[in-house]
């Protein structure tokens, strides 16, 4: 077998000038989508499509497939040369515990524990698996009846202001007419 070409110069200099978020992002790629990733960095899905956008573009790649090879060809290019392992390709250590979804059914978890992302993207909080099953509200933070409180709240603002102005033109003509 036929070991692959060694990446051209320009594209570890490409690969080199990413930031870390991009790259965080292109190791997310390997198994969420990018409204996971959204989610997980706290940034809107079309937020995600546009970081591996600009990162597609600079390293010259056709695909996030193809960006995220020649990130991992890197990586292990870079290992090679030199004595570091898994825990020096992440800005922080790997730490806690990974929780794989019971509705894991095509082998994502086993593919993220596995490869090297912080913690901090393993472990999402209840409220971000909430929101990835559709369940976030979505019209700010208030439900129905909270609304409607504060429609009718607004109405007898407008009600109790409403006699006030009557109150003083009543006053304002007693006063003209009685001069």
């Amino acid at each position: 077998m036929d070991a692959e070409p060694p990446l051209r110069p320009e594209t570890i200099k490409a690969i080199e000038s990413l930031t870390p978020q991009q790259r965080d992002s292109l190791r997310l790629a390997r198994s969420m989508s990018d409204k996971e990733q959204a989610i997980v960095l706290g940034i809107s899905p079309s937020g995600v499509g546009q970081r591996l956008a600009r990162v597609r573009q600079r390293l010259g790649a056709g695909s996030t497939r193809e960006a995220i090879r020649l990130l991992d060809k890197y990586e292990n290019q870079d290992c090679r040369k030199t004595t570091c392992g898994p825990e020096t390709l992440v800005d922080s250590p790997i730490t806690g515990t990974f929780k794989p979804s019971e509705h894991d059914t095509n082998g994502a978890g086993d593919r993220l524990r596995d490869s090297v992302i912080p913690a901090r993207f393993l472990a999402p909080s209840q409220s971000q698996l909430e929101a990835l099953a559709g369940k976030e509200k979505s019209h700010g933070d208030l439900t129905i009846p909270q609304r409607l409180l504060w429609i009718c709240v607004g109405a007898i603002a407008l009600v109790i202001a409403g006699f006030l102005l009557l109150a003083a033109f009543e006053s304002l003509s007693r006063t003209l007419s009685g001069s």
